[in-house]
């Protein structure tokens, strides 16, 4: 079972997911964690959860990237034309990230079973 249970797991593992999806694309930032989230679940360390819960996660906080203006193409497009700042994109997207994975995090957790592969 992780360290901090599987619920605040699913959360962390969208939070780590989503900030570096902030600063690399969403596809090579998948490809980054699927790794490491694969050995740790093949590892046993993370009996609780099945493995389509974590990669939804994964997934999940890999489409969050609302904290910066380099996190996805339409952030950049619409960064000098609305006038936007880097920070004006961390002051709404930072809390924007954290209560999208804590909604994500507790849907995923209470998926029913059958839902999943």
């Amino acid at each position: 079972e992780p360290l901090l249970g599987p619920l605040p797991f699913l959360g962390a593992v969208f939070l780590f997911t989503s900030a570096l999806s902030c600063l690399v694309s969403n596809a090579a930032c998948v490809v980054l964690v699927y790794g490491v989230l694969k050995d740790l679940h093949d590892g046993g360390g993370l009996a609780a959860l099945r493995p389509a819960q974590v990669m939804l996660a994964m997934m999940m906080g890999a489409s969050a990237s609302f904290a910066t203006p380099i996190g996805y193409q339409t952030n950049l497009m619409v960064l000098q034309p609305g006038g936007y700042s880097f920070a004006d994109f961390a002051r709404l997207g930072v809390p924007l990230t954290l209560s999208t994975a804590l909604c994500a995090a507790a849907s995923i957790y209470s998926l029913p079973a059958s839902w999943l592969p």
